[in-house]
């Protein structure tokens, strides 16, 4: 069986409702570069694309056997550069995400709370020096909004990873519970440098009804919590397979 990402090379856009497709070889990937560094982008393949019913059979024939390789929706948007980057949270209607490993920033009682409710690691500013020092491994931060001023001490290094808490995201409150719930089920996207908008959509064992789902709600979400003023527009999406993180 050939590697997967010369399946990429040969795979057209995926055709949504609407939006104009983007051709594969235009999201940045490192692997899709080695393979195809001295290829260049034919006309045929940026005008070419396929619908999601044709490209789900021949993404899971390359997954056989390996129903919890996850898949990957790139968007492509158009932004003002004097705006924020676009940025979010989704609750997909079909989970995605494997169990995280939540840091809650907590004392006394709030404490307590977030230890019955399965943070794996709760604590106060003692854990400060930890987190810079990157001895903790964690992948979601969570803070009561007593914590939140400590917290804000190391926000140079939290917030570059997208992990620092705030009122605005509902990872600084005090209903820890509801927070961690919506933790375990959320997935994070934000538009990189390329003003791509990357988010896993679904594993190969998912029908295509089931992806559908999935690629309709994130799009309302890009659309629903853009700055008003950024001027985005979706000009593109690509859906390829990406890997097993999520087994």
């Amino acid at each position: 069986m050939s590697s997967p990402f010369r399946l990429l090379r040969a795979l057209p856009a995926v055709r949504w409702p609407g939006i104009t497709p983007t051709p594969v070889s235009y999201v940045p990937n490192r692997a899709y570069r080695l393979v195809n560094r001295n290829r260049t982008t034919s006309k045929s393949e940026i005008s070419s694309a396929i619908t999601l019913e044709q490209a789900m059979p021949i993404i899971q024939a390359y997954a056989a056997g390996r129903p919890n390789y996850t898949m990957t929706l790139s968007i492509k948007c158009r932004k003002d550069r004097r705006t924020a980057p676009v940025r979010g949270t989704c609750v997909l209607p079909n989970s995605v995400t494997k169990d995280p490993r939540i840091l809650v920033f907590a004392e006394g009682e709030h404490a307590n709370v977030a230890i019955e409710a399965g943070a794996a690691i709760v604590g106060g500013a003692e854990l400060l020096p930890q987190i810079i020092e990157e001895k903790l491994k964690f992948d979601k931060v969570l803070s009561t909004l007593e914590m939140l001023p400590t917290v804000a001490k190391i926000a140079r290094f939290l917030g570059p990873k997208g992990l620092m808490p705030t009122r605005n995201k509902g990872t600084a409150t005090d209903d820890l519970v509801a927070a961690m719930q919506l933790s375990r089920s959320a997935l994070d996207y934000r538009m990189d440098q390329n003003y791509m908008v990357h988010c896993v959509i679904g594993k190969a064992g998912f029908t295509i009804d089931q992806i559908r789902e999935n690629i309709s709600t994130l799009l309302n979400e890009v659309r629903a919590h853009a700055p008003k003023k950024a001027l985005v527009a979706i000009q593109g999406m690509d859906l390829r397979q990406a890997n097993s993180g999520y087994d």
